[in-house]
């Protein structure tokens, strides 16, 4: 490919000669799968030449308009993407044309970052009135608009200073665009579009999921610096959000809200580190490392090593220092909190969480206060404190209905509705999923399964085995539309069915469910799974079911380690409740 070149507001032909040749070569230092190899940058003629891999295959546009694609395929694809760009932003390379023409899928299946702008000015604009009023269509010469209107950023728009983040906005419309069939801001005009940007005003055809959503509305704000840090840490986001836990316990919640903000430490610790090299001052050399033990314990707990993540986690709790850094000091008290809950140490975890409450309060920060009355709230459940939960439900409602935003939020309503049914209040439990289902949102997939699984729960407690069947396999229809097979979703729904079918006669063929179910448990063997099997078993207990609550003991103590998930005593408990002998414990 040869660049062209010519002067402009973007600097003279030798200026522009030298910055080519100079990202060219940057290009051409990546190592990356999803960035096109570049094999050679040079002069030719007085032109720019870049040679580069020619990749046989189609852009994104055209991959999604093929057939029917699923959002957990689109968004793997542009996960692809997003790594491209990180990897260009990290050696100094702005593409300035993010666009589904310039991603491009693979005969191999794999996706590729094409085109980046290497023939355009850092610093061009539409100035007149006219070109205000131009139609969206590509503009791409030298003395206009770098990039394509409909998809560039709004500082690009108005001719300002661009860093990578140009490059965040431009990756979160494409994406908008391909899972919802439409551009998230109308207008037939730069200036209309620049208007709906500025008030946020965003539109779609079909609905997205609620966490893929919230990434995305992040990177598509005017302000850069409202956007996400880098483009690595939306593309973390963004994983998450699509392999975020489905499930109506307290520690998914808690740990979605926790790895939604732990990317922003990352990214501080990332920079402080960049900074130590420069000045050093031993205040941000000593609050760097406080952030990297954290990520130390994070990533032992991410290996199944709670145990030595905790005792790292306390340490942490207890360190003066941490009250210079709130923002870190709630993720260390949150995540110490999620593994004490975990391991059933509700005291502790509640002491933890009176501590990540204060600090809340104290910084006035909303989002972290919601948070830890939603936890607040599923403790006092954990430990049947009722009199307290009233008071937690009317703060947490009462904060919610001042913050901007939906006036549902469905956390915290999933979390009343499984206090509800813990309680056995199936009234306010019905009342509850009734508001649910009226949300927006609730004609996803994901929250079709979620509220299927509750209702499940709840007609199972009320002795409506017929409906709790139905409902369970309509639950397990939507997980599998939403690719959560195999989740604890998806368990929590398969074993509800089983116990219904078991009430209705037919206990063969509940058996061989319950057989599926746990099967497919002991392939993950994790604290979590033994966790899921114990409250199963109380609850089927608690409702009278001892026949699935033996099930799930034997279960748990033929095949899973009961030590590591620190379950020995509470499983003795219920046993003694129960009567069931007890198995030898699995080595």
């Amino acid at each position: 490919k040869v660049h062209s070149l010519h002067p402009g507001r973007g600097g003279s032909v030798h200026e522009l000669r030298a910055r080519l040749l100079r990202e060219g070569r940057a290009l051409a230092c990546i190592s990356d799968p999803n960035v096109v190899t570049v094999y050679d940058v040079g002069l030719f003629r007085g032109q720019v030449f870049v040679a580069m891999e020619l990749v046989a295959g189609s852009d994104l546009r055209q991959w999604i308009g093929a057939q029917r694609r699923s959002t957990k395929k689109i968004v793997e694809l542009y996960l692809g993407a997003a790594a491209g760009l990180a990897a260009a932003h990290r050696v100094g390379v702005i593409h300035r044309d993010v666009k589904p023409a310039n991603l491009v899928v693979g005969n191999d299946g794999r996706v590729r970052v094409v085109d980046f702008g290497l023939a355009r000015a850092e610093a061009s604009s539409l100035n007149s009135e006219a070109a205000a009023q131009a139609p969206l269509t590509p503009l791409t010469e030298l003395g206009c608009v770098m990039g394509t209107p409909a998809y560039i950023s709004p500082e690009q728009l108005a001719g300002a200073e661009v860093d990578e983040r140009c490059d965040q906005f431009s990756f979160c419309v494409a994406l908008w665009e391909a899972l919802t069939s439409t551009l998230p801001f109308a207008g037939t005009t730069l200036e209309e579009r620049g208007r709906a940007i500025r008030n946020a005003d965003l539109q779609a055809r079909q609905r997205m999921p609620r966490d893929i959503r919230k990434v995305l509305e992040r990177g598509l704000r005017a302000a850069p610096e409202q956007r996400h840090e880098s483009m690595q840490v939306l593309a973390e986001r963004l994983r998450r959000a699509l392999q975020r836990p489905k499930r109506l316990v307290l520690l998914s919640l808690m740990m979605a809200a926790l790895m939604a903000s732990l990317v922003t430490l990352w990214s501080i610790a990332a920079s402080s580190s960049r900074h130590l090299h420069d000045h050093k001052p031993a205040s941000t050399e000593r609050d760097a490392n406080l952030t990297r033990q954290f990520q130390h314990a994070l990533k032992l707990y991410m290996l199944d090593r709670a145990d030595e993540s905790l005792r790292l986690l306390e340490h942490l709790s207890n360190d003066a220092r941490l009250a210079q850094q709130p923002l870190l000091a709630c993720e260390v008290l949150e995540l110490a909190t999620a593994i004490h809950i975990e391991l059933g140490h509700e005291d502790r975890a509640y002491q933890l969480n009176t501590r990540f409450l204060a600090i809340a309060r104290q910084t006035k920060n909303e989002d972290l206060l919601l948070r830890g009355l939603i936890t607040d709230l599923q403790l006092r459940s954990e430990t049947r404190d009722y009199e307290q939960i009233r008071d937690s439900m009317d703060q947490a409602r009462e904060l919610v209905a001042s913050m901007p935003g939906p006036a549902l939020d469905l956390d915290l309503e999933i979390a009343v509705l499984e206090v509800e049914i813990r309680r056995g209040d199936f009234k306010a439990a019905k009342r509850t999923l009734a508001r649910l289902r009226e949300s927006p949102d609730a004609t996803q997939n994901e929250w079709q399964a979620m509220l299927a699984e509750a209702d499940a729960r709840i007609a199972l407690a009320e002795g409506g085995f017929a409906r709790a069947e139905q409902v369970s396999i309509d639950g397990l229809r939507a997980c599998d539309r939403d690719g959560l097979l195999p989740s604890d979703l998806s368990w929590s729904l398969m074993t509800s069915e089983a116990t219904a079918i078991y009430r209705l006669g037919r206990q063969g063929e509940a058996d061989e469910l319950f057989e599926t179910s746990f099967a497919a448990m002991r392939a993950e063997q994790s604290v979590a799974t033994s966790q899921f099997l114990l409250r199963f078993a109380k609850e089927r207990a608690q409702q009278g079911h001892a026949h699935e609550a033996s099930l799930a003991i034997g279960e748990l103590r033929a095949h899973h380690d009961l030590r590591r998930a620190e379950l020995l005593p509470a499983l003795a408990t219920l046993e003694e409740e129960l009567g069931v002998r007890e198995l030898k414990p699995k080595d």
